[in-house]
């Protein structure tokens, strides 16, 4: 009974039906806490923190408790370990949302060693969403378009409603790489219309991060009224090709090599140690398009275009492991 009611909070949220969600999400709290630990038990706590999470209601030390109790449970729920990470998933946007960046990583980390385990892509895709809230967070805006590029074919594939976030997100980014009408037209991709809000219950949860902060009325300000909702309707016609194709201005998007991402610097390593792309990508358990992506991040920021220039930067730098890298060709 828990369990459905809090599913029924989710659907109430997507018919955005807030009186419904409201009764339904009272009926369930007060009965869940008296129940003992199960696979439903933790999976309604999941689905309550979903509800306030994916709809713009205020964040409360209430969703923290969801997500907290979720984890425990699953923890201590051995035959189904796939859902701790998303636990973890869960704990590390509260982190982001909380501008807490090294927290964030660490729990991202933590839920990329667990979701290597599973040939799950939908677990991909939430780990590649946390990787993007990282990268936005810390304004590697680069990093996170690679990661978008990725998670939008594969949220596109699975009909994921992530795929809403993605566009959002994707937007953010090339709105902060001073592609304001790209911006708009990836925007267009979730029907968001000229609301003055992110209204859709399914972004409207984003405008609590700090990266998304005001990017309409930004929008607004810098195209005009009438060019911005033009640019909405052109960019409906987006295909996932079109995406890939959007420039990739380097004076907007280069860092510093110090902002290498984690992910990055495994690809960085691997590829000193001469593995191929295929290799790299079946080793990281990524695929193909994944690899070519953080390279050419990886390539962007070291200022170089080649495998062997990019090993020789990065070994002056000392951003790889020299002793490792010479230990994994040597096991080849």
């Amino acid at each position: 009974v828990v369990m459905t009611l809090a599913l029924l909070t989710r659907i109430c949220n997507f018919q955005q039906d807030p009186v419904g969600k409201k009764v339904f999400m009272s009926e369930a709290v007060h009965l869940i806490d008296s129940l003992p630990d199960t696979v439903e038990k933790a999976l309604a706590y999941k689905d309550l923190n979903l509800t306030i999470t994916y709809s713009a209601d205020p964040f409360t030390e209430e969703t923290r408790h969801y997500v907290n109790e979720f984890e425990r449970i699953s923890r201590a729920v051995t035959f189904r370990t796939d859902l701790t990470p998303i636990a973890i998933f869960l704990r590390a946007g509260i982190a982001v949302r909380s501008g807490d960046v090294a927290l964030a990583t660490s729990l991202v980390n933590e839920a990329r060693s667990l979701v290597e385990e599973f040939n799950d892509e939908r677990l991909n895709v939430r780990l590649n969403i946390n990787y993007t809230h990282i990268d936005m967070l810390i304004g590697d805006f680069t990093a996170a378009r690679n990661h978008l590029y990725e998670l939008i074919r594969s949220a596109h594939k699975l009909n994921d409603y992530v795929l809403l976030d993605a566009y959002v997100l994707m937007s953010a980014a090339l709105l902060e790489q001073r592609l304001p009408e790209w911006s708009a037209k990836v925007l267009g991709l979730t029907n968001v219309g000229v609301h003055t809000s992110l209204s859709h219950p399914v972004i409207a949860h984003l405008e609590h991060f700090p990266f998304m902060q005001g990017l309409l009325t930004k929008l607004r300000v810098q195209l005009g009224e009438e060019k911005f909702a033009k640019l909405l309707t052109a960019g409906k016609q987006l295909t996932l090709d079109d995406l890939e194709k959007i420039p990739n201005p380097a004076t907007s998007t280069r860092v510093s090599v110090d902002s290498l991402t984690p992910r990055e610097t495994e690809v960085l390593q691997l590829l000193a140690q001469d593995l191929s792309n295929p290799q790299i990508a079946e080793q990281l358990v990524v695929s193909r398009r994944t690899v070519d992506a953080h390279l050419r991040s990886i390539y962007d920021k070291l200022g170089v275009k080649s495998r062997d220039a990019a090993t020789r930067v990065a070994m002056e730098r000392r951003l790889i492991d020299e002793k490792s890298t010479q230990i994994g060709k040597q096991n080849r």
